[in-house]
């Protein structure tokens, strides 16, 4: 089913190991969203081995998901600060 199919997803390892596929997977085939200097760099986390979710969203998208439905704008948040 994944044979020759690049699986993108953020923080890859832990849902590959969950679902016992990290063999069948092979690294030059993922594409880690947490790992990806492309995105850290664009998101000012260029610091960071590892980026969280939350801080690309925040960085990237503007926005932060607090809850399952509702998104709230970075601008928003730092004016209640």
């Amino acid at each position: 089913m994944l044979q020759n199919k690049v699986v993108v997803g953020h923080a890859l390892h832990n849902d590959l190991s969950v679902l016992q596929m990290e063999d069948i997977v092979p690294p030059r085939m993922r594409r880690d969203t947490s790992l990806c200097s492309q995105l850290r760099e664009l998101a000012g986390l260029a610091d960071r081995p590892v980026a969280s979710l939350k801080a690309l969203t925040l960085a990237i998208l503007g926005l932060c998901h607090v809850r399952a439905s509702r998104m709230i704008k970075v601008a928003d948040r730092l004016r209640n600060k």
